[in-house]
């Protein structure tokens, strides 16, 4: 696979399970020999699994709200366009079979257009969702007048088409903005980050606590308290994780 192709979140997984993978073959070699390994080997393998679990598992809502946000504006956009391509066919002088045509290659490609806009989406912050599907659904339209013959039918129906959606771009955000805040996708803390959250503040503390017994105390509980530090750090890795924007692809 070339190196364009792949995204960005691709590549931080793949480093993140190489990483996983040493420290595998590190802790294996450090038990072999010592027979124990050093609370800080465990806590970093925690931290990297943890970060592994967080950025393969999207914030709840978010990547919905973002795709619900770009599709409704692309909605917007395309019965705005479809409307005013349909008005521009039926103008005196254009050719009505001709502007049907082309008004039915519009309506096919609003419709690609919002395909497109929902899985691209759920690569987008939810905040930025709109703006991105405005965008390129109005460069789309405007490519697509650009490459009608001047003078054709095709370039009366797709200009009154871009011309219109150029208008309405403001108004379609807004209304895909509205979409994203209504499903909760600017909500910047989500039900899992604060368990996350909790998760990790609580088993910090129990960890810190019980590093503090006495080296004549049980050696089972200092044990115990290695690993509840080395399960903080996971779990303090799967909250950067989660709250990590997700990169676009390419």
């Amino acid at each position: 696979m070339k190196l364009a192709e792949t995204s960005t979140t691709n590549l931080v997984v793949l480093v993140l399970g190489v990483a996983l993978v040493v420290f595998f073959a590190g802790v294996s070699a450090v038990l072999a020999v010592t027979g124990s390994a050093p609370t800080a080997m465990w806590a970093a393998g925690a931290a990297i699994s943890g970060a592994l679990v967080g950025l393969l598992v999207p914030p709840p809502g978010r990547q919905a709200a973002a795709q619900l946000g770009a599709t409704t504006t692309i909605r917007e956009l395309g019965d705005g366009a479809v409307r005013a391509a349909q008005q521009a066919a039926q103008k005196e002088g254009v050719d009505t079979e001709a502007g049907q045509q082309a008004v039915q290659r519009l309506q096919d490609l609003t419709g690609r257009l919002r395909t497109a806009g929902f899985a691209q989406a759920a690569h987008v912050d939810p905040a930025k969702a709109p703006e991105v599907a405005a965008t390129n659904t109005v460069d789309t339209l405007e490519a697509l007048k650009t490459s009608a013959p001047p003078g054709s039918t095709e370039a009366v129906v797709y200009g009154a088409a871009a011309d219109v959606a150029n208008q309405n771009k403001g108004a379609a955000q807004d209304q895909g903005k509205g979409a994203v805040d209504a499903a909760g996708g600017t909500s910047k803390l989500t039900g899992i980050v604060w368990m996350l959250l909790g998760l990790f503040c609580g088993l910090l503390a129990i960890g810190i606590g019980m590093s503090f017994i006495p080296s004549e105390g049980d050696q089972l509980i200092r044990e115990a308290g290695k690993t509840v530090l080395a399960l903080a750090s996971s779990a303090g890795g799967a909250l950067i994780g989660v709250l990590a924007p997700k990169p676009s692809a390419g």
